[in-house]
């Protein structure tokens, strides 16, 4: 799962590419990482499976 993770964070970051400052970049960051802990809890087959 964290290589997911992982792997999800440098795909969005990587078409971004150019960053106004290192905020904007966290930013981008925080909200892949939420949007898949949202995907993660709503699928239980991680945890059960």
């Amino acid at each position: 799962m964290i290589e997911q993770l992982n792997q999800s964070v440098k795909e969005r970051t990587r078409v971004a590419k150019i960053f106004a400052n290192e905020d904007s970049c966290l930013r981008l960051v925080t909200a892949v990482v939420m949007e898949i802990s949202e995907q993660w809890q709503g699928s239980k087959a991680y945890f059960f499976g």
